[in-house]
């Protein structure tokens, strides 16, 4: 007589890898949230960084916005970045890393971002350099690129 073998798993193993499943979905999708977040954000530097050559061309005629320029402001997928300052300062720093008093504000309005970007804003300055720096704004500083903090 042949006997039966069992085949297959049990209830117990089939519920521990479920729970197994569970927990690891439970750690990936908030950081998952959080990468794309990140990366929506990195639109908005794109787009500044367009916006900042313009920024350090017009402050040779001391203005951060040209007087007959109707593009200072770049729209993308997820928001709108402009240039939110018309005239620098006036005591430029002859530092590298000194504020200029240009400002470009990035907007994110789109429905198809992530949630906790939607209808928030992040204010940069230009450096006498060429780069950005983080100013303020409403969007959380954890999904901001390190290199404007």
């Amino acid at each position: 007589m042949n006997k039966l073998q069992a085949k297959g798993f049990t209830l117990i193993e089939i519920m521990i890898a479920i729970a197994v499943i569970g927990i690891l979905a439970a750690i990936a999708v908030p950081l998952y949230a959080d990468y794309s977040a990140r990366a929506q954000l990195a639109e908005g530097v794109n787009l500044a960084g367009n916006l900042k050559a313009q920024v350090l061309d017009n402050m040779q005629h001391q203005r951060c916005r040209a007087q007959n320029q109707s593009e200072y402001r770049y729209t993308g997928r997820y928001g709108i970045a402009e240039i939110s300052t018309e005239f620098p300062l006036s005591n430029v720093q002859n530092s590298a890393s000194a504020q200029t008093g240009c400002q470009i504000k990035y907007t994110v309005y789109s429905q198809k971002a992530s949630s906790v970007l939607i209808n928030r804003y992040m204010v940069v300055d230009v450096l006498a350099n060429g780069t950005l720096k983080f100013n303020n704004g409403t969007i959380d500083t954890k999904y901001l690129p390190k290199a404007l903090i």
